[in-house]
């Protein structure tokens, strides 16, 4: 059974949920090709499309929040997909790694 989280929202309240095996698939795959002004602002932590899955909020809705509230979002899908928040880390150091120059292109 997926984890979930209720969060405050606006005048009610939303629900975050643990992403698939399959969905995580799909969000690094997609963060491999596009850039979003959010992951760019917040960097190191889950992308934007984890975030839009997890909350079934679409990236427009994401756009028109003040990174204050982001912020408290990201945390609480954070806390339901800690595998995923793993992984990136292991990842991340790879992926921001300049590529080795080939053997004699010094």
């Amino acid at each position: 059974m997926r984890q979930t989280k209720n969060i405050p929202w606006n005048d009610s309240d939303l629900t975050v949920k643990e992403l698939t095996v399959a969905e995580l698939a799909s969000v690094l795959d997609h963060s491999t090709t596009t850039a979003d002004p959010i992951d760019l602002l917040f960097g190191q932590r889950l992308p934007s499309q984890a975030v839009v899955l997890s909350s079934g909020l679409k990236l427009a809705e994401l756009h028109a929040l003040p990174p204050s509230q982001l912020d408290r979002l990201i945390t609480a899908v954070e806390e339901v997909n800690p595998f995923f928040v793993q992984a990136l880390r292991r990842l991340l150091p790879q992926l921001a790694a300049p590529p080795a120059a080939a053997p004699g292109n010094n």
